[in-house]
């Protein structure tokens, strides 16, 4: 199951959801959405991702691992691997 959440956290819908619930909080919204969330994808499919390097991207991240755990029940105990990783170091960074 943990490839599986980590694989729905790139989805593209996914992200686009977090851009929109984050909004609130970036520094300016991007100037090519589309391409901006794409890199951010294409990113996380490699796991070329480094927390702390853009804050618009953590919280983006951050917002679409909290959709993932709300549309299946979970709390940040049961997550586990690459998901509870990342969530570990984009909230203790």
């Amino acid at each position: 199951m943990d490839n599986a959440l980590y694989r729905e956290l790139y989805e593209y819908d996914t992200l686009e959801a977090a851009l929109e619930a984050a909004s609130l909080f970036l520094s300016g919204p991007p100037e090519d959405r589309e391409g901006w969330l794409i890199n951010l994808q294409n990113h996380l499919v490699w796991r070329s991702y480094r927390v702390s390097e853009d804050p618009d991207c953590d919280a983006v991240v951050l917002e679409a691992i909290a959709s993932v755990m709300s549309r299946h029940g979970l709390r940040a105990r049961d997550l586990t691997g690459e998901l509870r990783k990342l969530l570990d170091d984009l909230t203790l960074a």
